[in-house]
């Protein structure tokens, strides 16, 4: 009687460690960034800014924070070339106006740059 409740004991333990087994490599791979992204929190912005550039010139701007990702509206209007981290080349291209939005993930800001290109 005593070896049959150390087997059936042992039997508890395997299926459970099996079990264990199916929902990590159920999120083991392709469930965490799902997970991830669910619990991340919003990118705070940190500042709206507002400038001018003449048409065939390009500037330097710093954005005041580690910039991993940026977008331009319309790319038509200006392009923008990233220099460092934390500046950015802005190469005015033909009157308009566009935004350049950029994110910081070590940081977790935004930052949008409304252009006007004259």
């Amino acid at each position: 009687m005593g070896g049959e409740m150390k087997t059936r004991f042992q039997f508890r333990i395997a299926t459970l460690l099996r079990l264990m087994v199916c929902v990590a490599s159920f999120f083991g791979g392709r469930h965490w960034e799902q997970i991830a992204k669910a619990v991340r929190p919003k990118p705070r912005a940190v500042f709206d800014t507002d400038f001018q550039i003449v048409a065939g010139t390009k500037g330097v701007f710093n954005s005041y924070m580690p910039v991993t990702r940026m977008m331009i509206g319309d790319p038509s209007i200006a392009t923008i070339t990233p220099e460092t981290s934390s500046t950015f080349t802005v190469m005015a291209k033909r009157a308009g106006t566009t935004k350049i939005q950029l994110w910081s993930d070590s940081t977790n800001q935004t930052a949008t740059f409304n252009v006007t290109v004259k």
